[in-house]
């Protein structure tokens, strides 16, 4: 029975975050009806067409969780906005008389005070997380050295591998007091040690 084992970037183009990268954008570009945060999602998109070990680093989950976040925001900061921008409109109407603007801008209901100065902030914040991303993708994400500087952010940190190895030894105690030189019982001893020592080359 033959296998087939995929290339490292066949394993980088069919993981499980890539595909959830794929589909969260999907969903967020279904319900964006703002043109800039569809163009923003879109450019999105795009980089991570162009490459998809995107997906696999965590300052791309970050700064996609943020534009995400600053898309919410911008949902009620644009209806708000343009409440303001229609009072401003009205005050300025000289064909209003007192009564009839009065009326009309009460029925705007409350306008927050320099809304629109917030809304444009949050634009303009968003169109540059969204060029921080997309400068972030690159052509050439296949190359072995890309590849291998991936893998080693992807590595779990040393502590976490000495609490590996402390959990591994506290489990063998028993083990280890019944059966010293059992073969099974000192190889993973033995693996406890090797997880200790990497654990501290990766401090």
């Amino acid at each position: 029975m033959s296998t087939t084992t995929m290339s490292p970037a066949q394993t980088v183009r069919t993981h499980p975050a890539v595909h959830r990268a794929h589909e969260e954008l999907h969903r967020a570009l279904e319900g964006a009806s703002d043109p800039q945060v569809r163009t923003v999602l879109e450019r999105i998109a795009d980089a991570l067409r162009t490459d998809p070990t995107l997906a696999l680093d965590r300052e791309y989950q970050r700064t996609l969780d943020l534009i995400m976040e600053l898309r919410r925001q911008l949902g009620s900061l644009t209806r708000k906005a343009a409440r303001a921008a229609e009072r401003a409109a009205l005050l300025a109407d000289p064909d209003l008389d007192q009564a009839e603007r009065a009326a009309r801008i009460n029925q705007l209901g409350r306008v927050h005070p320099g809304v629109i100065e917030e809304e444009a902030e949050v634009r303009e914040r968003l169109e540059h997380k969204a060029d921080e991303l997309a400068g972030r993708a690159r052509p050439d994400w296949d190359a072995p050295e890309r590849l291998a500087a991936l893998a080693r952010t992807l590595l779990p940190c040393g502590e976490d591998v000495q609490r590996e190895a402390a959990r591994l030894r506290s489990r063998m105690r028993a083990a280890a007091a019944l059966a010293p030189d059992d073969p099974q019982v000192r190889q993973l001893l033995d693996l406890a040690e090797q997880m200790h020592v990497v654990g501290q080359g990766l401090r």
